[in-house]
């Protein structure tokens, strides 16, 4: 997590009642880079309503204090979007949002990211908890700290309360296999598992036709193939030959 702190200009006009000049050390260029963040200075936290990066300016509602010259600034916030590698958001500076890959590489930013499995708080070693449908989170400006909760939206990871502190946190997600597009190009996913693929469209084949039985029935027989597949597959890099005696290797 991103935190971009510093200080205003010793001299000039630094801040008006709903707007602070940053300084440019850490910070982007590009217009709106920071809408939706939170801008603390002193006692006061606002959230960002806009940003112009020729001249470093943020536009907040209304300062309870406004801001001097001098003055240290805390810039967080309680999102991340997920951007490919490519975007002008992701670099000068780096880390501020979840970086995915450019279209070109294998692991591609369009069109591979399914779903988000998990995230976790590698500090504190706990997994945080998905929202359930219907939560919202809408006081995080007032009550930052360490999140205990996410949520997606749209192409944002969102968690209930911004942190004040550069944090790690690690994030798991399920995504689509590569497209294959040359006669000699290799499946990701290995050959062994195949067969799955064959029963998951059986699956679905017989949920569409409401054939619940035979449905069923597909769903335990891919079960059962995936549990032995992957039990074989777990070990198979871990079994050596050794005198005609396979011995596994730990």
């Amino acid at each position: 997590s991103k935190l971009i702190t510093g200080t205003t200009a010793a001299s000039g006009t630094v801040a008006t009642t709903t707007t602070l000049i940053m300084s440019s050390t850490y910070v982007g260029t590009q217009d709106d880079r920071y809408n939706g963040w939170v801008l603390e200075v002193g006692n006061d936290a606002r959230l960002v309503m806009d940003y112009t990066g020729s001249t470093y300016t943020v536009t907040v509602r209304n300062w309870g204090t406004v801001p001097s010259n001098g003055n240290t600034y805390y810039l967080y916030k309680s999102f991340y979007k997920l951007l490919p590698s490519t975007h002008d958001w992701v670099s000068s500076p780096a880390g501020e949002h979840i970086v995915l890959p450019s279209e070109s590489d294998r692991y591609r930013a369009t069109g591979n990211l399914v779903e988000i499995l998990d995230v976790e708080d590698l500090e504190e070693k706990i997994k945080l908890q998905k929202a359930i449908r219907g939560d919202f989170y809408v006081d995080y400006v007032e009550s930052s700290g360490d999140p205990n909760v996410w949520f997606m939206r749209g192409n944002e990871l969102h968690f209930d309360k911004p942190t004040e502190e550069a944090k790690w946190f690690r994030v798991h997600y399920y995504r689509l296999p590569t497209d294959m597009s040359a006669s000699t190009d290799e499946p990701e996913i290995p050959s062994q598992f195949h067969y799955g693929l064959v029963l998951w469209g059986l699956i679905w084949g017989h949920r569409r036709a409401n054939e619940s039985d035979r449905a069923y029935a597909a769903e335990q027989s891919l079960r059962d193939f995936m549990r032995s597949t992957l039990s074989a597959y777990d070990v198979a890099d871990k079994v050596t030959n050794v005198g005609g005696i396979l011995r596994r290797d730990y």
